[in-house]
């Protein structure tokens, strides 16, 4: 699998798979089961609402199956097992990953007022740089840009 993929990629997709065979189990019995994959399916779909992270996790379940099994569909390695290959790899048609301008920060109506007071020590740079990489919130949160950011906390 190195050869196809970067290692970055290669990470992701483990970390992804192994987020699910801890969390929902039965990862082993999705390559042969739809119902199993169903329930795998179901859960992504609850638990990530972003549509970048849940294509993640769907693209990861599928890739998968087909590196840990020479079933795929029409006989073919590359593909996934009839059980995993009617899961969707793309996000939905009507998604627009452009940030609604209303929901973002203005510069000097938003962020500005917020470094003023704080004149002193980090703190102008900390809120700078949260402005402009994107204000993350708890493990489920909405961001400036409006966009929905779901973070992982397992440590594990």
């Amino acid at each position: 699998m190195h050869s196809n993929y970067s290692t970055y990629r290669h990470v992701k997709l483990l970390r992804h798979v192994l987020t699910i065979a801890k969390r929902v189990g039965s990862i082993n019995t999705a390559l042969i089961e739809k119902p199993d994959a169903e329930a795998i399916v179901r859960w992504i779909n609850r638990g990530y609402n972003t549509e970048e992270i849940n294509q993640d996790y769907r693209v990861a379940l599928k890739v998968f199956g087909c590196r840990v099994t020479d079933d795929g569909v029409g006989g073919d390695p590359d593909e996934p097992p009839a059980s995993l290959n009617w899961i969707p790899s793309s996000t939905s048609r009507n998604y627009d990953p452009a940030p609604k301008p209303g929901n973002m920060l203005d510069w000097n109506k938003d962020v500005i007022p917020m470094i003023e007071p704080t004149k002193q020590g980090a703190m102008p740079l900390l809120l700078h740089s949260s402005s402009t990489l994107g204000f993350m919130g708890s493990s489920s949160a909405t961001s400036p840009s409006g966009t929905s950011r779901t973070t992982n906390t397992d440590s594990g």
